[in-house]
């Protein structure tokens, strides 16, 4: 036997890794680095509220400080170590103290309709020992990184790296969100930062805390943060937009999808007139102009603005995605091999993050830049069997493969002019004073037959503030490339 105070301070056990997965799963959910800020006081915090707990009381020896037997090489297996380490350990001492009603579980558990999922949760139950959907409250929402993806132990909010959070901190925070929580947590199991939102738009942020951290220990931090969330875990947001919590300080860009001068004009392919031609499902009837009905077959999408086709492409064959949400397809484009993107209409804002960043690209250089696709055209769905509705963009084809399956085969040289490359196009999108938030292994491509690197992807592409404009190195190259980048990286795989 043990107290439950002498457990809570033993830091956690090692995990025993080998291989897996080669990149983090990104959510589409993000939040302005502008809206996240320190919480100073959070250490007295969590010491504060242990101060409240008698954790004296006994508890069977667990989980003795030796290096786990489960192989852990994906975020199914992490989550899985991290319940039985960190959420076991964590209720098993909360048991014998006042707090014997919180455990932790699944958020289906107490709310089986949630649409946004979290990995795990802090719930209270009124009877610790019948776990009743109808008397259960959630207390706070958790959400699970790989440690070899995501490195969390460098993004402090209190510096500029506060950057890299928010993708991930942007989807805890939806979590939150759609709970009416003021409480969450994000976790690689090595590192773990405590969220606590003040206000609708302040979120305030732990320091990272390491799996050996002392005083307080891990185990601690969520025995703490348990009683912070018990004690008052709600936020009720009055007279919010959440559209404002993706808005960075510099944010402006034109959203419109129509194709006129100052944009990109699409080109009419052929003559002839089809009218009145009907759209796809739950759309209103449309003009399809200056289109030939000869060219036009059941893999043809219809592109335009306003309800009128202009153009079209011709669906050659799946690349990625989802038909009900977002897709990236081989096309044929007035007789060329090409890449179209195509988004539902729920989905509008990330096209036109995409196509805002590449109206800049093409105005700085209409002829294109040798590590980016250059647009073609894009605009609305005005009708396709292929993608029902929505919008599309098209880019010329680029030769390569995803930089994530093959990094391993690329000999050193290779990789230092990938390095080389990827830098330059980062200095591309910092004189927009722009960075791209979800850059990695995934959103590279490169031609092992032309030794050329091209960045693609630019939905998460945000705004920088004036003091990062000239940071070359962050986010996009540590997020590419790991977190020391250089030569002797680079050679060493």
């Amino acid at each position: 036997m043990e107290t439950a105070g002498d457990l809570l301070a033993r830091p956690l056990p090692a995990l025993e890794f080998v291989g897996g997965t080669q990149h983090a799963s990104i959510s589409k959910e993000w939040i302005s680095a502008r809206f996240l800020h320190e919480w100073k006081s959070f250490e007295n915090d969590i010491r504060s509220a242990l101060g409240q707990l008698d954790l004296s009381g006994s508890v069977s020896y667990t989980h003795p400080p030796e290096p786990d037997r489960f192989v852990v090489a994906n975020e199914l297996g992490l989550t899985s170590r991290f319940n039985h380490h960190v959420c076991d350990a964590v209720a098993k001492a909360l048991a014998v103290t006042g707090l014997h009603n919180v455990r932790f579980g699944d958020v289906q558990a107490v709310r089986p309709g949630l649409t946004e999922v979290p990995d795990v949760v802090a719930l209270y139950s009124a009877d610790p020992t019948i776990v009743s959907r109808e008397e259960c409250k959630l207390l706070s929402v958790g959400e699970l990184k790989t440690w070899w993806t995501v490195s969390l132990e460098t993004c402090r909010v209190n510096t500029t790296e506060k950057r890299d959070l928010e993708h991930p901190i942007g989807q805890l925070v939806s979590y939150m969100r759609s709970s009416s929580l003021k409480y969450g947590f994000l976790s690689t199991y090595k590192t773990s930062i405590f969220v606590r939102r003040t206000a609708n738009c302040r979120f305030e942020l732990s320091l990272p805390r390491n799996q050996n951290s002392v005083n307080p220990s891990i185990r601690e931090c969520f025995a703490g943060f348990c009683a912070l969330a018990a004690a008052d875990g709600t936020f009720e947001e009055s007279d919010f937009n959440p559209a404002v919590l993706r808005i960075s300080s510099l944010s402006g860009r034109q959203a419109s999808t129509r194709l006129s001068p100052g944009r990109l004009h699409t080109s009419s392919v052929a003559t002839g007139l089809i009218s009145n031609t009907p759209v796809g499902q739950g759309s209103s009837e449309s003009h399809v102009s200056a289109l030939s009905s000869l060219e036009i077959g059941p893999r043809s999408i219809l592109i335009g603005s306003d309800g009128v086709a202009s153009s079209f492409v011709t669906a050659k064959r799946l690349l990625s995605g989802t038909f009900s949400t977002q897709v990236v397809l081989e096309v044929d484009w007035n007789g060329r091999k090409a890449i179209a993107k195509c988004w539902c209409p729920d989905y509008h804002d990330y096209f036109a993050q995409e196509a805002y960043v590449y109206n800049k690209l093409r105005r700085a250089k209409p002829q294109g830049f040798s590590f980016f696709p250059s647009v073609l055209e894009y605009g609305e769905i005005i009708c396709s069997s292929v993608f029902a509705e929505g919008y599309i963009m098209v880019t010329t084809f680029v030769e390569g493969e995803p930089l994530a399956s093959i990094w391993n085969e690329i000999d050193a040289t290779d990789k230092q002019g990938i390095l080389l490359q990827c830098r330059r196009a980062v200095a591309v999108l910092r004189s927009f004073r722009l960075y791209q938030s979800d850059a990695g292994k995934h959103n590279v491509l490169y031609s092992r037959r032309t030794k050329q690197t091209t960045m693609i992807d630019f939905e998460s592409t945000h705004d920088c503030d004036v003091e990062e404009v000239d940071d070359l190195d962050a986010p996009e190259l540590r997020m590419i490339f790991g977190q020391r980048f250089g030569a002797e990286l680079i050679a060493g795989g």
